[in-house]
């Protein structure tokens, strides 16, 4: 409303008429900016209170002019081309948010994926250190069982020879 309000005043001040004053494209500043924040009827809205605010220039004029066919095609045109502006900036609009959206929520899911790969490293490392500490006991087991086999054996021999000795020995 504002942007309408200070591009109303600048058409009203260029010293020209209104309605031909060469500074009617700034009435797109406020047709775009509703279109970028507001949906399609906003901005349908918007864009026909500029229109209208653009052909109240004409009620001053027809007082002392008489308005042409080219003329009325000419403002036709302008205001189709508010209308044009404002339906086309509004789609690009819609979609720009649409697409920040998905990827949004593609941002969410990857990093929903991330922390489950980062748990299952975690797994996998936790995993590997028990397999490895697993490997390490069977390593240590055996070579602790080889020399107590060995002295088993020898025990072993020695209770049977002492068997057969005398009760002395």
């Amino acid at each position: 409303l504002l942007k309408l309000a200070l591009a109303t005043l600048l058409l009203s001040h260029t010293g020209d008429l209104g309605i031909n004053s060469s500074y009617y494209p700034i009435l797109f500043l406020p047709v775009v900016t509703a279109a970028v924040y507001f949906g399609p009827w906003g901005t349908l809205f918007w864009t026909a209170l500029v229109s209208a605010a653009y052909c109240s220039y004409l009620l001053p004029v027809l007082q002392d002019y008489a308005l042409t066919d080219s003329g009325i095609a000419e403002l036709v045109s302008r205001n189709l081309f508010f209308f044009l502006a404002a339906i086309i900036v509004n789609r690009f609009a819609v979609e720009n948010r649409r697409q920040t959206q998905r990827y949004q929520i593609l941002a969410e899911q990857l990093a929903e994926t991330n922390r489950l790969l980062e748990n299952a490293q975690a797994q996998a490392r936790r995993s590997e250190r028990l397999a490895a500490l697993g490997q390490l006991s069977a390593g240590l087991a055996h070579e602790i069982r080889n020399p107590l086999g060995i002295i088993k054996g020898s025990a072993e021999i020695l209770n049977q020879r002492l068997a057969t000795a005398e009760p002395l020995a």
